[in-house]
């Protein structure tokens, strides 16, 4: 961890996809705590072990979805801002009543390149956040590459507008699935810009 400023929480299954962001944020004078843990509940059991107050949730990939879970159900009591990065939500899975989801040869995508457990996998691309989205009420800044296959777009970053209250939204230009390694500098541009404001 590095600085005394309100904890940036970096929450992502693989710990190790952050460390550019963990990088750029912590020379930036941030207090930066990685979240490898298993849903909102574990978030929510470490933001008060280090009872934390105003600090900034970082989710990627799955990541956004514990995010997206945590403020909708245990509030924004600890957190003052949120970013998304390569967005889970709303619903991946294709049904009668989400026509915007992947179908079942993208979906076969999806599943064989997120990181995590099979159960961790199946848990993820069958939720379906889009009741949890208009329950959160702080501003969360939402980044996604417009040539993203895994987490394709379409069905997940360009649906979240009109759904998440206060949402700024920025594309990255031939940006892939997993921003973070792959566009770090636009990335941590964007990060340190939203953490700053």
């Amino acid at each position: 961890m590095g600085g005394m400023s309100e904890p940036m929480v970096l929450v992502h299954e693989d710990s190790a996809s952050w460390k550019e962001q963990h990088r750029a944020l912590t020379a930036a004078g941030h207090r930066v705590v990685p979240f490898a843990g298993d849903g909102p509940d574990e978030l929510a059991d470490c933001l008060e072990q280090m009872s934390a107050t105003g600090c900034v949730l970082i989710g990627a990939a799955v990541g956004t979805g514990t995010v997206v879970r945590y403020l909708s159900g245990h509030g924004s009591g600890r957190v003052r801002k949120a970013v998304l990065i390569g967005a889970v939500p709303p619903f991946l899975t294709r049904s009668g009543d989400n026509p915007e989801g992947l179908d079942a040869a993208a979906l076969a995508v999806t599943r064989s390149r997120l990181g995590g457990g099979a159960t961790l996998v199946d848990s993820v691309v069958g939720t379906d956040y889009r009741d949890d989205l208009p329950r959160i009420d702080v501003p969360v800044l939402l980044l996604h590459g417009d040539a993203d296959t895994v987490l394709p777009i379409d069905a997940t970053a360009h649906r979240l507008p009109g759904l998440i209250p206060d949402l700024r939204y920025e594309v990255i230009p031939d940006g892939p699935y997993d921003l973070g390694r792959a566009r770090p500098e636009a990335v941590n541009r964007y990060l340190l810009d939203w953490v700053a404001s």
